[in-house]
């Protein structure tokens, strides 16, 4: 937002306080326009507008006109209020999506698809392992993961290794070497995972059984 608030005419804005000239310096057209929607649609406003001085100015004139009494001021404090909220919704779906992004490209080797990321050829070899993690899974898409074989194991030659199922992403640690398949078993409806013979991976992360306690 902007680096500074420079209101103009103080004195009149205290006679009147429901016209407001307020300059918003360091910003431009993006700014003006999103402002200048928001105030619009707030109740006991009268007008709004906003000119830039000058081209080469990388400041904005806005002017705010309310009607019953009620302060310019309090209006334009609110639309700066809602466009900071609309910015963070802004934000957080990006992160969202970029992460996601992310992990569809840790776990692009799944379907055989060669994106051009440079990593080590050892990190990426798949391996199929038996898994224990306590807890139930009763969430659609984890059970169209499982039913549609969506799981792999990744960097199994690691320290810290990685199980996906669907979009989820589990971390662990080996804690012993004696295994080579992944098992689910089906329970009152629902699937659980199980273990068979050999290597186990114990999860970091976390599932809920059906009580909603938490197991580790």
């Amino acid at each position: 937002m902007a680096e500074k608030l420079e209101i103009l005419n103080p004195d009149g804005l205290n006679a009147d306080p429901t016209n407001l000239t307020v300059v918003l310096h360091e910003e431009d057209h993006t700014i003006g326009n999103s402002l200048k929607h928001i105030i619009c649609q707030m109740p006991d406003v009268e007008f709004c507008g906003y000119n830039v001085p000058h081209p080469l100015e990388d400041k904005i004139v806005m002017r705010v006109q309310t009607n019953n009494d009620v302060s310019a001021i309090k209006v334009f404090t609110e639309a700066l209020g809602q466009l900071q909220s609309v910015f963070a919704s802004i934000r957080d779906k990006f992160t969202s999506a970029h992460e996601d992004y992310q992990q569809e490209i840790w776990f692009s080797g799944m379907d055989g698809t060669n994106l051009d990321i440079k990593v080590e050829e050892d990190e990426w070899e798949e391996t199929t392992v038996v898994v224990e993690l306590v807890g139930v899974l009763d969430t659609t898409s984890t059970r169209m993961a499982i039913q549609s074989g969506n799981c792999a194991v990744r960097r199994a030659n690691t320290e810290t290794p990685l199980i996906q199922i669907g979009n989820s992403i589990y971390a662990g640690n080996w804690s012993a070497v004696v295994g080579s398949d992944l098992i689910f078993e089906q329970k009152n409806n629902q699937l659980q995972f199980s273990t068979a013979s050999q290597t186990r991976l114990t999860a970091v992360k976390a599932l809920v059984t059906v009580d909603e306690t938490v197991k580790n």
